[in-house]
């Protein structure tokens, strides 16, 4: 397919059409043009958007020998548990500590955090593609606790990330006019930075 013939919008407009992720995939391997446009957040919002996705489950599991943490994707529809697959897990996620945590998922996208190297890695295993998020000023004093939670904007599917910190021991805390830190990542419009919404102040 030439772009002398067909106008490269017009070719995505097709390629947006044809429903097997797999094949969409190959399809960046013709041209630098094409998996531009393909890799574009435009691109795949409005493919998620037209071909909604099987449910997969995702499952985390640490080898009883070697202590690697493993994933395995099953489809979950009347084939469970007959549709399983090992997924091929990328090294932004594979250098986590087997105590990371998956905080959450939505429209095909995993939220792993490790609290440990305070980073956050949102994957898609359709895509093979992950984006890394540094987590700041994630307490490690024993008075203090960090979580984070993550969602997709439905209209959008702009990935956020909102992160919490909070005393979790008040009996250990020298200052009682520390407040709940809440802090707020949205993916495309935040050009990296975390906004702190609000604060809360906790009563003395």
């Amino acid at each position: 397919m030439s772009d002398n013939n067909i106008p490269l919008e017009i070719q995505m407009e097709i390629i947006q059409r044809i429903p097997d992720i797999k094949s969409v995939i190959r399809c960046r391997s013709v041209s630098k043009a094409w998996k531009s446009m393909i890799d574009s957040k435009e691109f795949v919002t409005a493919h998620t958007l037209r071909h909604p996705a099987k449910p997969h489950l995702l499952i985390r599991k640490r080898d009883c020998n070697d202590g690697q943490v493993k994933y395995v994707s099953i489809v979950d529809d009347d084939t469970f548990p007959n549709q399983k697959v090992s997924v091929f897990v990328p090294d932004s996620v594979n250098k986590f500590s087997p105590d990371s945590k998956i905080v959450g998922s939505s429209h095909g996208l995993f939220c792993v955090y490790d609290d440990k190297m305070s980073n956050v890695v949102i994957w898609n295993p359709s895509l093979r593609k992950t984006v890394d998020i540094a987590v700041p000023n994630v307490s490690r004093e024993k008075s203090y606790r960090t979580i984070v939670g993550f969602g997709v904007c439905p209209g959008n599917l702009d990935p956020k990330l909102v992160k919490i910190r909070y005393v979790s021991d008040w009996s250990k805390l020298k200052d009682v006019n520390t407040s709940t830190q809440v802090e707020v990542f949205t993916l495309s419009s935040s050009g990296g930075i975390w906004r702190s919404p609000l604060k809360l102040q906790c009563p003395s």
